[in-house]
């Protein structure tokens, strides 16, 4: 099968589950909730992360999601010794051939003719796509941006009423650094063809502009389905402990006002005063 992989990254809480949901309702595409299998498994500093060696706990987390994920028929690590260990290269080949089993099987599963693309949302593998790029078989990386007023207030909001799910409430200031350091991770790759950047801000007020850019850049058709049925296509691509997303299975595009309505004027000021000053209309399509 004709099968190519896309990876959508960003600050968490800049719109992933929706440009996702969009983009998964093109017929020729196929997604699954967060995989994380990067970042659960591999250290956020490049220079462990190459000195890591990978056995039965990195596999159970990997074997934990395809179980919990309609994914348990596959059975990647079958017939591997219990004492096999990966190296850093070779992790990051197998987490790859995984991800492209799982698009294989989820185009079966579908009934999607080739080519297909398989779509891997998880936001923070924005910082592995040097482990990603491991591989020869090349990807494509699509970049969301959104607002960092914005993004701070959603993260901070969601990071309150969700702390389980988000690992502690987070400051204002840790908001406030996530953006940043997203911003400059993604920036980076701003000049490479395998790479494309959009706009949250632009995706609500002309959604069916950015749509076609992207199926320009997988080479895919435009198809209205994208447009029509995201709120159908989000449900299935969220856990269900991920309360923060459920404004996705609506039609609504509106945009939220949670600066105002969470923070006071000096709080703004200071999360203004703190934000990298990057200017998003380059960005636009």
């Amino acid at each position: 099968m004709n099968s190519k992989r896309v990876f959508l990254v960003g600050c968490p809480r800049s719109g992933t589950t929706l440009l996702q949901s969009m983009i998964a309702s093109h017929p020729q595409v196929v997604s699954f909730p967060e995989t994380h299998f990067f970042s659960k498994t591999l250290p956020i500093n490049p220079i462990l992360r190459k000195m890591k060696l990978h056995g039965p706990k990195s596999r159970k987390t990997v074997t934990r999601f395809l179980n919990n994920n309609n994914f348990e028929n596959l059975h990647p690590f079958a017939g591997i010794s219990v004492f096999k260990l990966y190296t850093y290269r070779d992790w990051c080949q197998k987490l790859i051939d995984i991800l492209d089993q799982m698009i294989v099987r989820e185009a079966m599963d579908h009934d999607i003719g080739t080519p297909v693309w398989g779509l891997e949302k998880t936001p923070r593998h924005l910082h592995y796509i040097s482990s990603i790029e491991q591989v020869p078989a090349p990807s494509k990386f699509l970049h969301i941006l959104r607002d960092g007023k914005d993004v701070v207030a959603s993260l901070h909001l969601a990071t309150k009423r969700y702390p389980d799910q988000w690992g502690g409430e987070r400051s204002v200031r840790k908001c406030i650094n996530w953006w940043n350091r997203s911003m400059r991770a993604s920036l980076q790759y701003r000049q490479q063809p395998n790479h494309c950047f959009v706009v949250y801000g632009q995706l609500l007020e002309a959604p069916e502009i950015i749509l076609k850019a992207i199926c320009t850049f997988l080479e895919l058709d435009y198809d209205q389905s994208m447009l029509r049925d995201f709120h159908r296509t989000a449900g299935p691509l969220t856990q269900e402990e991920e309360k923060w997303k459920d404004q996705n299975t609506k039609r609504s595009l509106d945009k939220s006002n949670k600066l105002q309505q969470h923070f006071d004027a000096p709080t703004i000021d200071y999360i203004t005063n703190h934000l990298l000053d990057i200017d998003l209309k380059p960005f636009y399509h």
